[in-house]
């Protein structure tokens, strides 16, 4: 699991003792909205970073990779 899935793990796990009362088969919707928390933040941060579109070699304007 990528470190920022791993910290909302921690963060939810903290604040939900409900978290350690989950069946197993629960735990997957867990890891996946931990999952989709850190690659959203990830996302964020390279739009931030490279903005929303990009020039390609052709010297059209699309969309970055992380607006998709």
């Amino acid at each position: 699991m990528p470190k920022l899935a791993k910290k909302e793990w921690a963060r939810l796990h903290r604040c939900s003792s409900r978290l350690c009362s989950l069946a197993s088969h629960e735990l997957s919707t867990v890891e996946s909205y931990c999952l989709a928390v850190a690659r959203i933040r990830e996302c964020e941060a390279a739009i931030q970073k490279q903005g929303l579109t990009y020039v390609s070699p052709t010297g059209e304007s699309k969309r970055g990779p992380e607006t998709v």
